[in-house]
């Protein structure tokens, strides 16, 4: 099993990765099992965050909002997607 904890704040990271090890009644001193891996991936781009543009569609509108929703994700990706904005490590916490 691979977990993602995917942040912006370092304390959030530091939260949801404790929650994370009380879940699995994990001792300050164990790891994670070997079949699961925690991966964290900090987002240090705020603009990635920010709620994607549905052109006025509602939910309930199914086909266009879905479509519309790839557009617009689609469009943020290509404008502000660079290596340097997401990080990715598979490092022990």
């Amino acid at each position: 099993m691979h977990i993602f904890l995917i942040y912006r704040e370092q304390d959030t990271c530091e939260v949801v990765y404790q929650q994370l090890r009380d879940v699995f009644l994990l001792n300050e001193n164990e790891d994670f099992p070997q079949d699961i891996t925690v991966s964290k991936i900090l987002i240090d781009d705020a603009t990635l965050l920010q709620p994607l543009n549905t052109g006025g569609l509602l939910p309930k509108d199914r086909n266009k909002f879905d479509e519309q929703i790839r557009a617009s994700s689609k469009a943020r990706s290509m404008a502000n997607f660079s290596p340097k904005k997401c990080y990715y490590s598979t490092d022990k916490f």
